[in-house]
């Protein structure tokens, strides 16, 4: 790991937020999957981050499903699943928080479906600029990687004309 750099290790993270496994990483960035792992772990130990399982959700939703006790992804599933999330049932969730949750458990369901064309490539985003882009997914039901793919297309052919 000698010689790696934090923004890297930032890489490789922001790679496996993507949802890309360490053998994809490890092709991407053109190391080891070992070096892959080592390098997501490096990034989370500097940041002290650990994985949560509300990553994606407003944080209004999630302090409101906190509130009410549902604080894992298996509660909030089970939840969902006995018919316990409807409008009314839990306080400060309404019908467009539960389409919110909906849309927001199907997206870590979609599985990456990358053709032989595809290359992930790694964008530096601020906060404030991840957090735009996760209350579009939410908005538009599309997963990071593919509104990137339609905005750059769209501003491709605004420069085309």
């Amino acid at each position: 790991m000698a010689g790696w750099s934090y923004a890297q290790a930032q890489q490789a993270w922001q790679l496996k937020e993507e949802g890309y496994d360490f053998d994809e990483i490890s092709v991407a960035m053109g190391v080891r999957a070992t070096t892959a792992q080592k390098l997501v772990s490096r990034w989370e130990a500097r940041l002290s981050i650990q994985a949560v399982w509300h990553h994606g959700l407003p944080v209004r939703i999630v302090n409101h499903l906190k509130e009410n006790n549902i604080d894992s992804l298996e509660s909030l599933q089970s939840v969902l699943a006995e018919g316990r999330l409807q409008k009314g049932m839990v306080p400060g969730i309404g019908a467009a928080s539960i389409e919110q949750i909906r849309t927001w458990l199907e997206s870590r369901n979609l599985k990456k479906e990358c053709s032989e064309a595809d290359k992930p490539v790694v964008v530096h985003l601020s906060p404030a600029m991840i957090e735009a882009l996760d209350a579009l997914a939410i908005t538009e039901h599309e997963d990071r990687s593919e509104i990137i793919k339609r905005l750059i297309l769209e501003a491709d052919e605004h420069r085309k004309r």
